[in-house]
């Protein structure tokens, strides 16, 4: 980043990652994977006053993942016995190819100025995503291809109005949102001594809306210390992977996990925070939610296989930033939930603070697995913590998570244990600030089917700052 003049600034952000490891899991038993990812973004900040500034930023990347190697699958062995009515498939295979891969570009524009007591924002942006994934699996003597494709195109044209009295505030934003998704699948199973191929499914689907999507949001301070919101949002995710518009709605963002690219979100919250005392904060609150991801929440054999979600291959954020209720992304086609919420913070001392966070929530799907449950979404959650400044710049932190029972797919089959999991980080930093040291200790189970995964985590970096 930097500053040409004391009005405009400028940014550049890029990063390149490349990960090679071996699997080895029941299914995977001893598979090299490769993944490759980079990300460039290049923004643009132009103050005309303090209260009336333009923003411009473009950005793309993508990511590659492929693997091969031996493929043991006993479902997929007793469905061919089954669709040929022999008993010749075992469960040992090959996977001759997996690959998944998504690109993804973005232009985005904002304007924002104050006019009187009112605050006004309003922009354009237009993304584009493709996603793309071949698998190829031999149980001699036949061979199943699978390839998929999903591409998005989202142009959204949004205004945004806030305005704030002594007690009060309230904000509208209005979305004009374009989407377009289209969608290729095609399947095809071939007898490998004869080369004969038969095609099982070919489609090609594509649909468009064009839509006026609101957000609405009223805050009320009852007294100095108290906050009690109400939110309600429309709103269809783009193809961006973040956008310059409005995130939040009087400090309320839509809860972007649930949707895919191009799915519909809508909400309706109500929530109250409370400050009692200069140590201690509370908050509740109850959410209604609901998603139709469309053409992008109908899952494939390649999202089974998806690997993107691998967060133990993955770099981990800073050490105490905040972690996602939910463990990874649900792929799923409609569906609603219903929450009710509650957290504490106390500061104990100087030093020492505690943490409880508990969710009760009932995700159930629509549409073609109606009554099932959305994946990873466990009807309980609850997370204790407690954090240590220490001496000489030290900072120590346990976690405690308790989550019920949930799956992983959307049919249910695949059921992730009830248990709790526990975690310990700590981090250094020099008095200058140049150099730090940080360590991650995840993943620790009472129960090893209480996880995705049995395994605990332990992350150390260091980082040099010039």
């Amino acid at each position: 980043g930097l500053k040409p003049r004391f009005d405009v600034g400028v940014f550049g952000f890029a990063t390149e990652a490349r990960i090679d490891a071996t699997l080895r899991t029941p299914a995977l038993p001893a598979n090299p994977f490769d993944q490759r990812e980079h990300r460039a973004d290049l923004g643009l900040n132009i103050k005309l006053r303090p209260d009336n500034q333009i923003w411009l930023k473009v950005g793309n990347g993508s990511q590659d993942n492929t693997l091969t190697g031996p493929y043991t699958s006993q479902s997929t062995a007793d469905s061919l016995n089954t669709t040929f009515g022999t008993n010749i498939f075992v469960a040992n295979g090959l996977l001759d190819r997996f690959y998944s891969g998504v690109t993804q570009n973005d232009v985005q524009f904002r304007h924002g100025f104050t006019h009187g007591a009112t605050a006004w924002t309003w922009g354009l942006e237009h993304s584009r995503q493709t996603r793309s994934g071949q698998l190829v699996t031999t149980f001699d003597p036949v061979r199943i291809a699978i390839t998929n494709t999903l591409a998005i195109r989202a142009t959204d044209l949004y205004v945004s109005a806030r305005t704030e009295q002594a007690a009060t505030a309230l904000q509208l934003d209005l979305y004009a949102q374009r989407v377009s998704v289209r969608r290729v699948d095609r399947n095809t199973l071939e007898i490998v001594p004869t080369a004969q191929t038969f095609v099982v499914d070919d489609t090609d689907v594509r649909q468009v809306r064009t839509e006026l999507n609101p957000r609405l949001g009223f805050r009320w301070k009852p007294a100095v210390d108290q906050t009690l919101r109400l939110v309600a949002q429309q709103w269809r995710r783009p193809a961006s992977a973040g956008q310059l518009g409005p995130v939040d709605t009087l400090g309320i963002a839509p809860n972007d996990s649930l949707p895919s690219a191009g799915g519909m979100y809508r909400r309706l919250r109500l929530q109250y925070d409370w400050q009692h005392g200069r140590n201690s904060f509370l908050q509740f609150f109850a959410d209604h939610e609901s998603v139709d991801n469309g053409l992008a929440g109908q899952r494939t054999a390649i999202s089974d296989f998806e690997l993107t979600q691998l967060e133990g291959l993955r770099n981990r954020t800073e050490v105490f930033s905040p972690r996602a209720d939910i463990e990874q992304t649900p792929i799923f086609d409609r569906g609603r939930v219903r929450t009710l919420g509650f957290a504490v913070n106390q500061l104990l001392s100087q030093q020492q603070t505690l943490s409880a966070r508990y969710l009760w929530r009932e995700g159930r799907q629509q549409g073609v697995h109606a009554g099932l449950q959305i994946p990873y979404l466990p009807r309980s959650y609850l997370q204790l913590g407690s954090h240590w400044s220490l001496a000489d710049r030290w900072l120590v932190g346990t976690t405690a998570t308790f989550r019920s029972t949930r799956f992983r797919d959307d049919s249910n089959l695949d059921a992730v244990g009830a248990g709790w999991s526990f975690g310990l980080t700590t981090s250094w930093e020099s008095s200058d600030k140049r150099f730090a040291i940080q360590a991650i200790l995840d993943n620790l189970l009472t129960r090893s089917r209480a996880g995705l995964s049995p395994d605990p985590h332990l992350t150390l970096r260091g980082t040099l700052r010039f």
